[in-house]
This record gives C-alpha cells, sequence and structure tokens, in this order.
C-alpha cells in the first residue's frame, strides 16, 4: 500500500481512497466514497486497473457510472 501511495503522490494526486473488501458481499467502502466525491473536472489515477475492478466487467461497470455521473455534471 505504501508504494502505491507513493506512486500516486508523485502523480500529483491530492485525495486518496483506500478501499478494503468486506468479503463475499464485495462492498466497497473506499470505491463508493471515491464515486459520492467526485466533482466533473476530477480524475481517478489507479496505479494498476486491478485496484478499481476485480474483473473487465466490474471495470466497465464503473466506467460507465463515471460517464452517466459526468454526463449529469454537466447537465
Amino acid at each position: 500500500m505504501a508504494v502505491q501511495l507513493s506512486r500516486l503522490a508523485a502523480a500529483g494526486c491530492e485525495v486518496f481512497f483506500e478501499g478494503m473488501s468486506s468479503g463475499a458481499k464485495g462492498q466497497r467502502p473506499g470505491l463508493e466514497a471515491m464515486l459520492g466525491q467526485l466533482r466533473n473536472d476530477d480524475v481517478v489515477v489507479v496505479t494498476k486497473p486491478n485496484r478499481l475492478a476485480r474483473s473487465a466487467a466490474g471495470l466497465l461497470r464503473i466506467s460507465e457510472s463515471l460517464i452517466e455521473k459526468r454526463r449529469h455534471a454537466a447537465a
């Protein structure tokens, strides 16, 4: 985790969210907090795609959520 945070800080990131999975239910409070706080001009930076989603389908769902959120913010 320290290496990831160091890389994100070096990339100029100012706000960090850590998400620990709660197991079988797949709840990700860090991810939900990040998605809830995003503003229209924010950029999401991850060190590896598997840090954001556990599967390609999950990454697609998150991407679609980000696009929809941006669409609503621009309206």
